[in-house]
């Protein structure tokens, strides 16, 4: 079963009275909108001393559309700002649909752009696909985020890296954008292979994803913390069952934080939803702070 007709089920199941109708209410009403913002300390080897306590803060999974409207997208970055990032990423399904969004939530999301670095990656609903209508004449999915995420000052990282230099000449990092796993341009070793240095000795390194399935891909390359969204953690989740859909096939990257004994992974619970309706997971905002192993 897909995550959408899963979702799809459970929706329609909620005001069937297969639960109470209060809870029917928190679960449709409530939650979806009702961020949670999640907050983690990590030691992250070859992070330069001049970099510690560096804030960084990860969306992921806006799915901006009808059902998930600007004024929430605006509140999400209104609650970025307040935690001070000094770098912020951003791990696809920027869309659920219509390629008008694309336009809508790089406006939304400006805002960051002009306070910290800010860089993404794809996801797989952000190619032509999953377009309503479905659209092959447009440009390529990459194309026409990448376009207007540069107009606002994001730079979208696609299958490559780029050193950055958060606190200016104070210390570098590096942060590669992986394409979604899904698709078929998919090319992690390009992304690896478009940094300055590949040794041990050299900078730390952050990954940015959309599907942890692909961690698969790249648990041999050298880096110190990889980020993924996709799963919305299951977006239900119920007490004693947990989550009855994730959509990745490792459980152990569900949602949250995996120390996998080389790597630290993290996915992300996801901002916003295909259908509207969340329990138990509800819409992540991620902030970590960086600190030298």
């Amino acid at each position: 079963m897909q995550r959408r007709d899963f979702l799809k089920m459970a929706a329609a199941a909620v005001p069937a009275g297969l639960v109470t109708s209060s809870t029917a209410v928190y679960a449709v009403a409530v939650e979806p909108t009702w961020i949670q913002v999640w907050s983690h300390r990590l030691a992250i080897p070859r992070l330069p001393a001049a970099l510690s306590g560096l804030s960084v803060v990860q969306l992921s999974d806006i799915h901006r559309s009808d059902i998930v409207s600007g004024p929430f997208v605006r509140e999400a970055v209104e609650r970025v700002l307040a935690l001070q990032p000094e770098l912020v990423v951003l791990t696809g399904d920027f869309i659920s649909g219509d390629t008008d969004c694309f336009r809508l939530v790089a406006d939304e999301l400006a805002l960051l752009a002009q306070v910290a670095p800010v860089f993404a990656s794809m996801g797989n609903h952000d190619y032509d696909h999953w377009y309503r209508p479905v659209a092959p004449r447009l440009p390529h999915g990459a194309q026409l985020l990448g376009e207007e995420f540069a107009r606002v000052g994001i730079e979208l990282l696609v299958d490559r890296g780029r050193v950055v230099a958060p606190r200016g000449d104070a210390g570098e990092l590096e942060v590669l954008g992986l394409d979604d796993f899904w698709h078929r341009g998919f090319d992690p070793t390009a992304a690896f292979r478009s940094l300055p240095g590949t040794g041990d000795a050299g900078r730390a390194r952050i990954v940015l994803g959309h599907n942890p399935d692909a961690y698969t891909a790249i648990q041999d390359q050298r880096f110190e913390l990889a980020l993924f969204g996709h799963t919305h953690g299951g977006q239900i989740s119920l007490p004693l069952f947990g989550a009855p859909y994730v959509p990745c096939e490792d459980p152990r990257f569900m949602s949250g934080l995996v120390d996998t004994g080389r790597h630290l992974v993290y996915t992300n619970r996801g901002l916003g939803y295909n259908r509207r309706v969340r329990f138990g997971v509800r819409p992540e905002i991620t902030h970590f702070t960086l600190l030298p192993a």
